[in-house]
């Protein structure tokens, strides 16, 4: 306390302001960090679903790519030769934009598994002419492929882990199972043509094309707990489509003949059924990519928005408080050093037409009309006496 009552008026006046815009500017120092934290967390998301669009693109020729090479194996040869190079072809030219693409998304969060990618599609040429040398296992070439497509199908799980926005990483999650769920109908439709192709289902290969479509089911069931009740709808209708009823004829086919074989349904056949139920599924996700990247730009511009509210009104804010706090602030210490230099004025010369100047209506300018009316006061009792004193004489 005693370093206090050493400080003059102006300085107790400095601290008593400075103490509250100081912890309110830590606060706008703070509320702006976390916007900023959003915001940037906001902006990596909504590149991580731009990327994850233009993955599902690359995605998609590989699954079909996949799944004529697992047909053109299991049929010798016989079965995708012409479609299987012409789906090279087109492979090529999405892995060409894909490339092109990746340049500007190096610094994502989704960076190591691109590099996965990358590193995994500079092999797809040995993985193809053992394919076309019929030397490339089933397994191996599904689990090449799979692999592929498995790291390019990864970033809505990266994006939804930058997000701190509950609405926006359900979305981001939902997104995440529904392209799962796509993939798994992808490499059924690998499974199948290898299956019809050779007109039975090699050791082990019946029982992963049932997990296939459990696994399908699954992460489709998941996709509709988080999606909106728009993209639910959509797929509800999927389900009732015409596409989606020829598949399940094929599988009822395969379930029906697992263990003897002797389908009578080519390869081909099978593909184009499934490929339009996947196109289909494919449509449908091209929408939930759009309906989440506009998701996600809305709330970027919200957050956008607030920041820069929240900037010029702390601003304002602060600069208005200190304004206001300094005019208070100048016009007590005019008040106060007129009374000081009143009374020291009085005290010191005995003057009693000593007067304070009244610069305020409240306390301090009441104490000095008080001491203007206490001189006034004191002027006339002592004019008062000099005149009885003069009659005295």
């Amino acid at each position: 306390m005693g370093f206090l009552s050493r400080l003059s008026v102006r300085s107790k006046f400095l601290l008593l302001v400075s103490i509250p815009l100081a912890a309110l500017f830590m606060l706008e120092v703070q509320n702006t960090w976390n916007q900023w934290r959003s915001l940037d967390e906001i902006t990596t998301a909504e590149a991580l679903v731009t990327l994850s669009a233009a993955n599902s693109v690359l995605a998609h020729e590989l699954q079909k790519e996949r799944g004529m090479s697992a047909g053109f194996l299991g049929s010798g040869g016989k079965a995708f030769a012409q479609q299987l190079q012409q789906q090279r072809q087109d492979t090529a030219r999405a892995v060409d934009r894909w490339l092109d693409m990746l340049v500007n998304y190096g610094h994502l969060p989704a960076a190591n598994e691109l590099s996965v990618v990358q590193s995994a599609l500079r092999a797809l040429a040995t993985r193809r002419q053992g394919v076309d040398s019929l030397q490339a296992s089933l397994p191996d070439t599904l689990g090449f492929y799979t692999g592929i497509i498995g790291q390019l199908l990864a970033t809505p799980a990266k994006a939804s882990e930058q997000v701190a926005e509950g609405d926006i990483s359900r979305l981001l999650q939902a997104y995440y199972n529904y392209l799962q769920g796509k993939e798994r109908a992808g490499i059924e439709r690998a499974v199948l043509s290898n299956a019809f192709a050779s007109d039975g289902f090699s050791a082990g290969l019946y029982q992963k094309f049932v997990r296939l479509v459990s696994e399908q089911d699954a992460f489709f069931n998941n996709d509709m707990l988080f999606t909106s009740q728009a993209q639910r709808q959509l797929f509800e209708q999927f389900l009732q489509s015409s596409e989606q009823q020829a598949v399940a004829e094929f599988r009822q086919v395969a379930h029906a003949k697992s263990a003897s074989g002797g389908f009578q349904r080519s390869a081909e056949q099978w593909f184009a059924a499934s490929t339009q139920r996947i196109n289909r599924l494919k449509q449908l996700e091209n929408g939930f990519a759009a309906f989440i990247i506009d998701a996600v730009k809305q709330r970027h511009g919200a957050i956008l928005t607030f920041l820069l509210y929240s900037l010029v009104v702390s601003t304002l804010g602060i600069a208005l408080a200190i304004a206001f706090a300094s005019w208070i602030a100048k016009l007590m210490l005019q008040q106060i050093q007129s009374l000081h230099q009143g009374l020291g004025s009085a005290g010191k010369q005995l003057d009693l037409t000593t007067r304070i100047d009244v610069l305020l209506d409240d306390e301090l300018g009441e104490t000095a009309q008080s001491f203007n009316q206490m001189m006034h006061t004191f002027e006339d009792l002592i004019c008062k006496l000099e005149r009885v004193a003069r009659q005295l004489m």
